[in-house]
């Protein structure tokens, strides 16, 4: 059987689909929006802290002893670990400006992205762009109280309009894509 790497390349559009659905289920279960938040601030605690603790194990035991920037970083990565590890509330706050930050950043980049494109898919991708802007402000004006919940809502909001996006975008010989090179 013959490799088409024009198929094989492509993600499925099942993929985007669960996208949609695990984006609904997390604004629709705000339970299930705080597990989500407090889970990656938990796993990603355990990561910086297990990254460190191997970087710190890697300068004492190779001939790079004496880089004092790098015991200086691998220490500065355990301490902010531990912070998230011990320090749940304060780390999720912290976890929430970063998302916000993240997602502010998306939205603008959706919106520069949005200007290679013509037709419907331009309008998706500034509507995902504004959406994405309009709730990073909408969370950064309730912090603190909106981290536990907002975190896990907004990577549903996300997950939902990235589906719906990728979706349209995979549509086959379709009006949606107009890209300007064709004209």
């Amino acid at each position: 059987m013959p490799y088409d790497t024009k198929t094989e390349n492509k993600p499925k559009k099942w993929t985007y689909i669960i996208y949609i659905i695990i984006g609904l289920l997390l604004i629709l279960l705000p339970n299930l929006s705080i597990l989500v938040s407090i889970t990656f601030e938990i796993i990603l605690g355990w990561i910086l802290t297990l990254g460190a603790l191997f970087q710190l194990l890697f300068l004492f035991l190779h001939k790079h002893r004496r880089d004092f920037s790098l015991w200086v970083s691998s220490i500065a990565l355990l301490l902010v670990g531990l912070y998230f590890l011990f320090n749940l509330t304060s780390a999720i706050v912290l976890m929430t400006w970063l998302f916000i930050s993240i997602v502010f950043i998306n939205g603008i980049s959706n919106l520069f992205q949005a200007f290679s494109f013509q037709g419907n898919l331009r309008i998706a991708f500034i509507i995902n762009g504004l959406i994405g802007i309009l709730f990073a402000i909408m969370i950064w004006a309730e912090l603190p109280y909106s981290g536990v919940y907002f975190m896990g809502i907004l990577l549903g909001i996300n997950l939902v309009m990235t589906g719906i996006i990728r979706l349209l975008y995979q549509q086959p010989n379709n009006s949606l894509i107009s890209n300007k090179a064709e004209k």
